[in-house]
């Protein structure tokens, strides 16, 4: 038996204006040539070019207008959260700046939380920190210290540093 392929057509057919859209070679507001002439030039049908369109489509990086044909997008303004895979795929530097953006969203929402919590629910949630602590004080002394710190392997190289 013959081993399958790894990657589709699609996949491949994806690729392509991916890559040049992240990397700068078609830049936000360009258009791609017709689909017919990229169909032809890959030497695959229009219909398998419109799925690898659609999934770039869907994910925020392309623009299909009928009648005006394919554009890049601006991405870096207009990109949902579809988009995240890619752009980590094609830079890994994007994990770090998720994480930068995630950590000032978790500040923003914890203060409204703060700000909006009822006395009865800030008297659950110190009730709750007790009982963490007080089961903290039970365990002997090494396991509190492992427990509570946790493994320390070293921060990962993408790690956010913003917060």
């Amino acid at each position: 038996m013959e081993a399958l392929p790894r990657e589709t057509i699609v996949d491949v057919l994806e690729g392509r204006p991916r890559e040049d859209s992240l990397a700068g070679r078609r830049p936000a507001g360009s258009h791609l040539p017709p689909e017919r002439t990229l169909a032809d030039g890959y030497g695959v049908t229009r219909i398998t070019l419109k799925h690898a369109f659609g999934r770039l489509t869907q994910a925020g990086l392309l623009e299909t207008r009928h009648g005006l044909g394919t554009r890049v997008r601006d991405y870096l303004r207009l990109g949902g959260a579809d988009l995240l895979p890619m752009l980590v795929r094609h830079s890994p530097d994007w994990i770090g700046e998720v994480c930068e953006v995630r950590c000032h969203i978790d500040t923003l929402i914890a203060g409204r939380a703060a700000a909006r919590a009822t006395e009865r629910q800030r008297d659950q949630l110190r009730a709750l920190f007790s009982a963490v602590g007080d089961a903290s004080d039970a365990l002997p002394s090494s396991s509190r210290t492992s427990r509570s710190t946790g493994p320390r392997p070293g921060p990962p190289a993408t790690a956010c540093t913003s917060c």
